[in-house]
């Protein structure tokens, strides 16, 4: 390019831009300095290590660096749907609707689950590397994509990255392919069912068998019930197959596999000691109360990793009035349920692919 200083070059050589359609038909554009995007963290941010922590680089890179552990959250069908804008000090994240569900979640109750679990992951992980932090949840009322904003003060020098909090946020996964008849870890069992009153108001335990067993039941009926509308089968079928691998979200089943409703969500096979049934409950049905209970689901998550114990996480409580009508009284818990939390250990591992940070990251200037 004669003629054109290199100042104004670099930037543009600096910059990977992509292009992706809303669900309400805007565009927005996406944007990260070519820094980020090349490399393995580029391709697939589960291989990102507190090693490769940019010590000496901006805020700005630091926080774009971190993006790679936020995105490591829980989402319904794993369809990640979350955006990140990050300037400065500052950290936007913002629902992605165009990664919505309308027959599976049509009030997106589960899409603003995600990103309540997305925020409050991101939330962990500056703790764990020391980063002081303010957030402020739907902190502009006219853009409801907007979920939080997260500021953050200059990490000190001095601190050292909390590796056991970082062990756990990276070793959690959702169980998806059945438990082993294993007996749960002891401090496990002592931290969530020795002290009931050290449990949070939103969880609950449930201890009877018969109940366990007449939710379990209502999970799979209910599912049964679910699968016989084409729609509802199409729609899951879409985001669970081989292919989901190369797009990077999904979950990446064969077809001949057993479900997860099947594997997870019976007791067929399990001894009496090898898994533990809870309920996240809401005091509310608003789009802040969701958010709320993806940070209450986050950090229950992170708790039971801390014990090396993952969950299979079921959502219809969410999507159904129904079930969480009938699931309520057998629960005894105080607010409604809306998701239902099976802790175990995996038979098989199913770890599941994340989007790179090309493709979550915002244009730095992005504006609605």
């Amino acid at each position: 390019m004669r003629g054109v200083p290199d100042a104004v070059i670099a930037p543009v050589l600096d910059c990977v831009f992509s292009w992706k359609p809303f669900k309400t038909g805007v565009r927005r554009l996406f944007y990260v300095p070519a820094s980020i995007s090349r490399g393995r963290l580029a391709q697939n941010p589960r291989e990102a290590k507190s090693r490769d922590f940019p010590a000496n680089a901006s805020v700005e890179e630091q926080l774009k660096f971190l993006v790679n552990f936020a995105v490591l959250a829980p989402s319904v069908h794993n369809t990640q749907p979350w955006l990140f804008r990050v300037l400065d000090h500052t950290v936007e994240i913002y629902a992605d609707r165009s990664r919505a569900l309308p027959v599976v979640d049509p009030e997106d109750r589960s899409l603003v689950i995600s990103c309540g679990s997305c925020v409050s992951l991101f939330g962990s992980v500056l703790d764990a590397f020391g980063f002081p932090f303010s957030c402020s949840v739907f902190p502009d009322m006219s853009d409801p994509d907007l979920m939080a904003r997260i500021t953050v003060s200059s990490r000190p020098d001095d601190v050292t990255i909390d590796e056991d909090q970082l062990k756990a946020i990276t070793s959690r996964n959702t169980i998806r392919r059945g438990f082993q008849s294993l007996p749960l870890p002891t401090a496990f069992t002592a931290h969530f069912v020795g002290d009931e009153d050290a449990l949070p108001e939103f969880l609950c335990v449930v201890k009877d068998r018969e109940a366990e067993t007449l939710i379990l039941k209502q999970v799979q009926d209910t599912e049964r019930t679910y699968q016989s509308d084409i729609r509802y089968r199409r729609e899951s079928d879409s985001w669970m197959h081989p292919m989901r691998q190369r797009s990077r979200d999904g979950i990446p089943m064969n077809p001949e596999e057993p479900t997860t409703i099947s594997s997870c969500w019976s007791s067929e096979g399990l001894s009496d000691h090898s898994t533990l049934l809870m309920v996240l409950t809401e005091p509310s049905d608003t789009p802040r109360a969701w958010l709320e209970t993806g940070d209450h689901l986050m950090q229950v998550l992170i708790k039971a990793a801390s014990f090396g114990v993952n969950a299979a996480i079921m959502n219809l409580p969410a999507t159904s009035k129904q079930v969480r009508e009938i699931i309520k009284p057998l629960t005894q818990c105080e607010g409604d349920p809306i998701l239902l939390l099976r802790f175990g250990r995996p038979q098989r591992k199913l770890i599941t692919p994340r989007r790179s940070s090309v493709d979550v990251m915002l244009h730095p200037g992005f504006r609605h």
